[in-house]
């Protein structure tokens, strides 16, 4: 049984064949200057420390606009005004990395991913209700700022993360530091039928190529 959210595509019981390695990119992010800059800050401590704020970063994870953060306000405000609750929980978030943060009236100081992360969380409430005690499947985690948003509300049994090796080294740095327990991260080459109660892609899927080799 699939249910299918337009913004972020999430399904109960997937289970799925092996993936296949591909010779072209895996992804229009699947290049060296983003998997190189995430496998530096993953090792290098004073690279992580700001690797919010690194433009090979950016353009990738952190590149959620002041006006975007605006309407993802506006829309968390109308829809999920119980998560205002837990504002200063969200807020840790921002606390690694160093992100460009942009002061809100109504919240105080933020990166506009994180309130993306946020507005996601409340999509993910309202179609399974809470979280906890559910394995998750994510591909595509960036920094693992979902994995951790998602954390801070609700005590996942799993959490496994599918992305390329230096993506997800840095993930694993960043949810260590912020102490987010039961997070398991898998080779895309190395998923055999992984199922779960909930998966999440939030733009993995959308920067997919196809077998012709076009996005």
């Amino acid at each position: 049984m699939y249910k299918i959210l337009s913004s972020v595509i999430l399904s109960f019981a997937f289970c799925h064949a092996p993936v296949q390695a591909l010779e072209i990119a895996t992804s229009v992010t699947d290049v060296a200057a983003y998997r190189d800059f995430c496998a530096l800050a993953a090792q290098d401590d004073e690279v992580f420390r700001t690797f919010k704020q690194n433009p090979n970063y950016q353009g990738v994870v952190e590149n959620v606009s002041r006006s975007q953060g605006e309407e993802l306000i506006r829309i968390i405000q109308d829809k999920y005004p119980e998560l205002l609750e837990n504002w200063s929980k969200f807020a840790t978030s921002d606390l690694v990395g160093s992100p460009f943060l942009t002061y809100y009236p109504e919240l105080g100081p933020l990166s506009p991913a994180t309130l993306r992360y946020i507005k996601i969380l409340g999509e993910l409430l309202l179609l399974f209700g809470d979280l906890t005690g559910k394995k998750i499947i994510e591909v595509g985690a960036g920094y693992g700022g979902q994995c951790k948003i998602i954390a801070d509300l609700c005590s996942f049994s799993t959490y496994s993360i599918v992305d390329l090796p230096e993506p997800s080294a840095l993930a694993q740095k960043y949810l260590s530091v912020l102490n987010v327990p039961n997070v398991h991260f898998i080779s895309a080459n190395e998923t055999s039928g992984e199922c779960c109660d909930v998966f999440i892609s939030n733009y993995a899927f959308s920067e997919c190529y196809r077998a012709n080799g076009l996005p």
